[in-house]
C-alpha cells in the first residue's frame, strides 16, 4: 500500500506539470515517452490508477526518475557493476590513482554510446571532492583560452580574459587541490588540449582521464608533425596500453548484461545480444540497446506482457533507420 500511495503521489505531480504546460495527452506522451509510454498508457493506466498486472517496483522507479527530472534534478543512472566496460574502466581508474610517476594520464578511446561518459559520471558522483568533469566543445578547437576557461569552470573558478592568466590560475588551483580531471570529447579541442594536459602533468600532481572518439582522435594526431610530436610526449605520460578496446563499438558481453538486468530474457540474453551486436554498433551502441529496452517497457505497460527474444529483435528492426 505504501508503494501504491507513493506512485499515485508521483503521478499527481506529473499531472500537475502536464496541466501547467497545457499539453494534451498526445503531446505529453511524445515529449516524455521514455517515462510515460503512449498517450493511452498515460491516461488509461497511470492517471486512472489501473496498476493490475503491472510490476509496481518497475513503474515506481520510472516515475521517481521522471519527477526528479521535472523538479530540476538529475535522476541517478542505474549502474550495472557487472558490465565489462564498467569493470575495465574502474580497474584502470584505480590503477591511475596509485601511480607515483608521471604516467598520470589515462586515455579512453571509444565509439559514441559505448559508455565513456557513463563511466566518468559514475566516478564523478562517487568521488565529488576528488574529481572534476570537463566536456570539450567544438568551439574550443585549438583555442587555449577556451580550454583553460573550461577547466576553470569545472573547478568552480571564474573564467579569465587572457590565456596566460588562465593557465596560471588552473595550475595554482590544481596544485592547491590535487584531483583527477575527467576530460570528455577531448578530440574536439585538438592539439592544444594535448599541450595543456602535458603541461598540467608536469606542473601539478593531478591525474587525468582523456576520453575521445577514436577516428577523430587518430585523424587529429596524424594531421601534422607537430601534433604527432605533442601526442608522443603526452603518451609518454600515459597508462599503457591505451584503453581502446571499444574503438569499434560495444561488445556482446556488455549488451548481454544490460538485457539481463532490464528484461526477463534470462538465459536467452546472450543469444539476443549476439543478434543485436551489429545493429547496435551501427546505431549508437548501448544507447540503441537502451532505446530498445524503453520500447519494450512501454509495450509491457500497455499490454501487461513481457516481451520475448523475437519481439525484442522486431523492436530493434523497427528502430533501425531503413535504407532507401
Amino acid at each position: 500500500m505504501e508503494k501504491l500511495n507513493e506512485l499515485k503521489t508521483l503521478i499527481d505531480r506529473a499531472v500537475r506539470h502536464q496541466q501547467a504546460r497545457g499539453l494534451s495527452d498526445n503531446a505529453f506522451a511524445i515529449e516524455y515517452k521514455s517515462y510515460v509510454g503512449s498517450a493511452k498508457t498515460w491516461r488509461q493506466r497511470m492517471c486512472a490508477g489501473n496498476f493490475e498486472g503491472v510490476n509496481i517496483d518497475r513503474l515506481l522507479k520510472k516515475m521517481r526518475a521522471f519527477v526528479c527530472f521535472l523538479d530540476g534534478g538529475s535522476s541517478t543512472e542505474e549502474t550495472f557493476e557487472d558490465m565489462p566496460i564498467f569493470q575495465e574502466f574502474i580497474g584502470r581508474y584505480k590503477t591511475l590513482q596509485s601511480v607515483r610517476t608521471d604516467r598520470r594520464v589515462m586515455v579512453f578511446l571509444g565509439e559514441t554510446g559505448v559508455g565513456k561518459s557513463f563511466c566518468a559520471r559514475y566516478v564523478l558522483r562517487n568521488n565529488p571532492n576528488d574529481t572534476a568533469y570537463v566536456r570539450c566543445k567544438p568551439t574550443w578547437r585549438n583555442n587555449n583560452l577556451a580550454i583553460l576557461n573550461g577547466i576553470l569552470t569545472a573547478l568552480s573558478k571564474d573564467p579569465l580574459k587572457r590565456a596566460t592568466k588562465a593557465e596560471n590560475a588552473v595550475i595554482d588551483a590544481l596544485k592547491a587541490t590535487p584531483i583527477t580531471l575527467l576530460i570528455d570529447e577531448a578530440h574536439e579541442a585538438d592539439v592544444a588540449l594535448l599541450k595543456i594536459v602535458k603541461c598540467l602533468v608536469d606542473e601539478t600532481p593531478c591525474r587525468f582521464v582523456i576520453m575521445a572518439y577514436p577516428t577523430t582522435w587518430k585523424k587529429m594526431l596524424a594531421a601534422s608533425s607537430e601534433a604527432y610530436a605533442e601526442a608522443r610526449q603526452l603518451f609518454g605520460r600515459s597508462q599503457r596500453p591505451i584503453f581502446d578496446k571499444y574503438q569499434t563499438g560495444t561488445s556482446v558481453e556488455n549488451i548481454e548484461v544490460l538485457l539481463r538486468h532490464a528484461t526477463h530474457l534470462a538465459d536467452a540474453a546472450k543469444d539476443i545480444a549476439r543478434a543485436l551486436l551489429e545493429k547496435a554498433r551501427h546505431n549508437g551502441n548501448l544507447r540503441f540497446v537502451a532505446d530498445i529496452i524503453t520500447a519494450a517497457e512501454n509495450y509491457y505497460l500497455e499490454n501487461e506482457k513481457e516481451i520475448d527474444g523475437a519481439m525484442l529483435l522486431a523492436i530493434a528492426d523497427s528502430l533501425t533507420p531503413q535504407k532507401r
